[in-house]
């Protein structure tokens, strides 16, 4: 299984979030809505095992 490296910035109105694999690809690149549900959704979307710290 790859690594998955996340980037999340939260703002009051809007997020944006990168997912970087290991060697660097960005897999996914996007922007949405601030809300409890977009956020679970940003998360839920990218699969597999999460370790969060």
């Amino acid at each position: 299984m790859t690594a998955l490296y996340v980037g999340l910035d939260i703002g009051s109105s809007t997020c944006n979030q990168v997912v970087m694999q290991s060697d660097g690809q960005i897999t996914i690149n996007r922007r949405f809505s601030t809300s409890e549900t977009h956020l679970i959704d940003a998360f839920t979307g990218i699969g597999g095992n999460s370790t969060f710290i």
